[in-house]
């Protein structure tokens, strides 16, 4: 990402997070270039496997052409710790 022109870094920090991988990890910075990023948020029906999973499963039975809804506030964005 840091190495991008920095009108297209800017683009791609809107679908970028910052969050640990293990309980005492260091924080990394992971984009999601994929069909995860047009998930929308709201009441949550999919939640991440574990606290550092960016696997998604569903957390009650979802209805076919449901909306698939997060909770944004899962990953922690600790903007400082990652030199931002």
């Amino acid at each position: 990402m840091f190495a991008l022109p920095r009108k297209k870094a800017c683009d791609m920090i809107d679908w970028s997070w910052t969050q640990k991988l293990e309980k005492n990890g260091q924080y990394k910075i992971f984009s999601a270039m994929n069909i995860s990023i047009l998930m929308n948020g709201g009441v949550p029906n999919i939640s991440p496997r574990n606290d550092f999973s960016s696997k998604m499963v569903a957390i009650r039975d979802i209805q076919k052409d449901e909306e698939l809804l997060m909770d944004y506030e899962t990953y922690d964005t600790v903007w400082d710790e990652v030199g931002l």
